[in-house]
């Protein structure tokens, strides 16, 4: 399946269709950008890939410890699933 989508030749942000979210767990994503620079004459192009994972289950996590300073505390967080 092939997307295509626009958010203005002169716009900073990217928008995304959101039915392309409704795919199967292991369904692989090649997102495409692609930019024309018309000073220089250029072009440029990024890709990335993603794999869509399962959906999240309940479950219980653990933060240790509960109370700390960030970038200077080392948190731990355990996560045990049903």
């Amino acid at each position: 399946m092939l997307f295509h989508t626009v958010a203005g030749h002169q716009s900073r942000y990217i928008v995304i269709q959101s039915s392309l979210f409704t795919n199967k767990p292991g369904d692989v994503l090649l997102i495409s950008v692609k930019g024309y620079w018309s000073q220089s004459r250029s072009y440029g192009l990024s890709q990335e890939k993603y794999v869509i994972g399962d959906i999240p289950i309940v479950g219980n996590c653990t933060v240790e410890p509960m109370e700390g300073i960030a970038l200077q505390t080392e948190f731990v967080i355990q996560c045990n699933g049903m």
